[in-house]
């Protein structure tokens, strides 16, 4: 499984069109796409950032929306936000990596 988090820093003016951008995305992937989960997250101390969390079964689920129009409306966003859209992925460590033994021996090869 790959979770993509996308950071949206948005203008204060701009927060309600931004949301509502963001809300159809989110409603879209439920929906029309792969993508297991999304779940929309608001900054606790600037109510001008949000957070998509997606997790997405594989890499090839992944790039078929990075390339979609539906991720083109997430990127028309940009010029109302106040920083470059970051995207950041991440994949999840296998349980058996997480015991100590396998853990030091694949920190030895």
């Amino acid at each position: 499984m790959i979770t993509a988090t996308i950071k949206l820093h948005g203008r204060p003016e701009k927060r309600r069109e931004i949301l509502l951008t963001i809300k159809g995305l989110v409603n879209q992937l439920n929906k029309d796409t792969n993508c297991n989960q999304v779940k929309l997250y608001q900054e606790i101390d600037d109510e001008d950032t949000f957070f998509l969390v997606e997790d997405w079964a594989s890499g090839h689920d992944l790039d078929e929306y990075l390339t979609s129009q539906l991720f083109k409306v997430l990127l028309g966003v940009q010029p109302i936000l106040e920083d470059p859209l970051e995207i950041k992925l991440f994949t999840e460590i296998q349980k058996s990596h997480l015991r100590s033994d396998n853990f030091v021996k694949d920190q030895q090869h």
